[in-house]
C-alpha cells in the first residue's frame, strides 16, 4: 500500500515504527562496535595472574573465558595469549569449582580445534586432565 492510499494514522504508525527500528539498531551496532574480545580476554587473563584477585573474581573470569573459547577464533587468542597455561595452573587448585571452571575453558578451546588441541597435548595440559 502506497503512503497515498493509507490513512494519515497508519502513515505515521509506520513512520513510528520504522525510526523505533532504526533506533534498536544503531543501539545494537553501537554496542557490538564497543566490543573488543581480545582486550576483554586480557583483561580475564590478567585477573586470573593477579594473586590478589578474589575466588569470585577468578570464577568469574573463567566462566568467561569458558564461553568466549567457545568461538574458534577467540580460543586461538586466548592459545596465543598464553591463558591456556593460565587455565593449566588453576587445574592443581585445591578449589574444586576452580579446577572444573579451568577444565571448562580448556575443554572449550580444544573442541574442534586442532591447533589449539596440538598444543594442549604438546604441554602436557590435556594429561593433567586425564590425572584428576
Amino acid at each position: 500500500i502506497s503512503e497515498k492510499e493509507s490513512s494519515p494514522k497508519q502513515w505515521y504508525q509506520r513512520r513510528v515504527r520504522g525510526k523505533e527500528r532504526q533506533e534498536f539498531l544503531n543501539n545494537v551496532i553501537g554496542e557490538m562496535e564497543g566490543r573488543n574480545p581480545a582486550r576483554e580476554m586480557s583483561e580475564r587473563i590478567d585477573v586470573l595472574r593477579k594473586e590478589g584477585s578474589s575466588r569470585e573474581e577468578c570464577m568469574e573470569a573463567l566462566e568467561e573465558l569458558a564461553y568466549s573459547a567457545e568461538d574458534m577464533d577467540e580460543a586461538n587468542d586466548l592459545y596465543l595469549m598464553g591463558g591456556l597455561h593460565i587455565c593449566s595452573a588453576y587445574i592443581k587448585n585445591p578449589d574444586p569449582e576452580l579446577q572444573g571452571l579451568a577444565c571448562d575453558v580448556i575443554a572449550a578451546a580444544v573442541q574442534n580445534n586442532e591447533k589449539v588441541a596440538n598444543f594442549a597435548t604438546d604441554t602436557f595440559i590435556l594429561g593433567d586432565l586425564l590425572k584428576m
